[in-house]
């Protein structure tokens, strides 16, 4: 078994776990319904033994998985989840993953916009990582799922979390920004966008797959320049200060996602001179961010 082989294994086991912890099936109950053994479900979940096709096309059939190929991205988006707008708490009582009551609150972003930061979690911090799930009892497989809604309080965890552990971490160079296990069936467009602006426009119009921490709307295009304006969503300020804001990882991150989107395209393009990301504030809660 190659090492692509195995990979793919360690990806569908993901997708399997979080589908299925997501929908309140046990394991036993998930062998029973799609008639394999608990013991194979147990390898399958761990990378150990890879699905056979019709098992995995089974699952993801039933458990509403939009894109039937997502094991070679390892993440997957699940149809019946509301848009974040029209997710209210009673939401995270209905799945199968147990939320911790203290984070019970309305959701601020999809795990799509802290997925980028994940697999960095998972390999640079990851001691660290795993201490922070094992003490706030957040689990892992909500990640896995690039729709899930974060509730707010616990965004602000995620976010106090980054600034502890990842002061020295490169936007640029750390996070990869330009892949599809952090976009999923979004990423197509991404890939093929056949310039900046054009990625620019593209992600302005599916921001709220997202997240409504910040607003964006297209500002301007010049010859040599992309240019949003970036307005603090009232939901994000009622957990965080400006001021926490101003110097949070996270929320730099955030407000900066897609030029940096833009600048990762062009670096992995090997562009000559990927640009750079300007910020002016032109009100107490909105930027001009320019990318040139």
């Amino acid at each position: 078994m190659n090492e692509t082989d195995a990979l793919l294994r360690l990806k569908a086991g993901r997708v399997i776990y979080a589908i299925r912890k997501f929908h309140n099936y046990g394991q036993v109950e998930l062998a029973k319904e799609f008639n394999v053994s608990q013991s194979n479900v147990s390898k399958i979940e761990s990378g150990l033994l890879a699905p056979d096709l019709r098992l995995w096309m089974d699952l993801t059939r039933a458990f509403k998985v939009r894109d039937p190929y997502c094991f070679y991205y390892g993440t997957a988006e699940i149809e019946n989840i509301p848009q974040l707008s029209k997710v209210g708490k009673s939401f995270y009582k209905s799945v199968g993953f147990k939320i911790p009551k203290n984070y019970i609150s309305e959701p601020l972003v999809t795990s799509r916009k802290i997925r980028p930061f994940i697999d960095v979690f998972e390999t640079t911090y990851a001691k660290a990582w795993n201490e922070f799930l094992s003490e706030t009892n957040i689990p892992a497989g909500i990640f896995d799922i690039l729709n899930f809604p974060i509730p707010s309080l616990m965004v602000k965890d995620l976010a106090d979390f980054i600034q502890k552990n990842a002061s020295k971490l490169d936007f640029t160079k750390d996070l990869n920004l330009m892949s599809q296990t952090n976009h999923g069936l979004l990423f197509e467009d991404y890939a093929s966008a056949s310039t900046p602006f054009n990625l620019l426009k593209y992600f302005v119009h599916k921001q709220k797959d997202y997240g409504i921490d910040v607003e964006y709307s297209i500002a301007e295009e010049k010859e040599h320049e992309s240019a949003i304006n970036v307005h603090i969503s009232p939901q994000l300020l009622n957990i965080f200060s400006k001021k926490d804001l101003a110097t949070n990882k996270f929320f730099n991150f955030s407000a900066q996602y897609p030029m940096l989107l833009m600048k990762s395209k062009e670096s992995n393009a090997k562009s000559p001179g990927p640009g750079k990301v300007r910020m002016q504030e032109t009100s107490d809660s909105s930027w001009k961010m320019s990318y040139v």
